[in-house]
């Protein structure tokens, strides 16, 4: 039960923007508090359901199901939160996370995948020489590629491959397209994704 309890479910604003992805465990947790309704998503209607409802409905069979001792219940794909109805802000914070989203995981010079424990921040002018913290001048790096550059300037393979620049897409957005790249989309969520 816990592997159906941590598969991905998308959370959707009280206006239908994507806020998030998130546990089935966490779906049900704000369902019982009545922070967020589930949505049926093998119909054109999308109806929105509280937890209660949820439970009696007789769902399509493409659900998952969590089995309990007396009840077969659905696995929700959307749910929609009841009170946070916030437009997604339209700049996204520099952080070493979000860098490593911005370069798909991958070092900017080897392009070895990269996890947010193995990255590195690297200044491609580095701060010595008068570089900045900024998304122009930073990229993710793995620590070999980091430590061989040092504080040279970019040149040879510590040329970046991709020249850095600020994420231009709307976060949260940005994040949760980012998160969804090595997993398979579920149907259900991509006419709120991919708008």
């Amino acid at each position: 039960m816990s592997d159906v309890l941590n598969k991905k479910v998308l959370a959707l604003n009280a206006v239908w923007l994507p806020v998030d992805i998130i546990s089935v465990r966490d779906a049900f947790r704000l369902a019982s508090k009545e922070n967020a309704k589930f949505m049926e998503t093998f119909n054109e209607t999308y109806m929105l359901y509280t937890m209660d409802a949820w439970f009696d409905l007789h769902m399509h069979e493409a659900y998952s199901k969590i089995n309990t001792v007396s009840l077969e219940i659905p696995v929700p794909e959307i749910i929609v939160l009841t009170e946070y109805d916030s437009i997604p802000q339209k700049t996204i914070k520099f952080s070493k996370e979000n860098l490593l989203i911005r370069d798909d995981f991958a070092c900017a010079y080897c392009q070895c995948p990269l996890t947010l424990d193995t990255t590195t921040i690297d200044h491609v002018i580095p701060v010595s020489k008068g570089g900045r913290t900024t998304w122009e001048n930073c990229t993710s790096a793995c620590k070999m590629c980091n430590h061989e550059k040092a504080d040279n300037a970019p040149h040879g393979k510590f040329k970046p491959k991709k020249k850095p620049k600020e994420p231009s897409c709307v976060s949260p957005l940005y994040k949760i397209n980012k998160k969804t790249k090595e997993h398979q989309i579920p149907e259900a969520w991509k006419k709120f994704l991919f708008k």
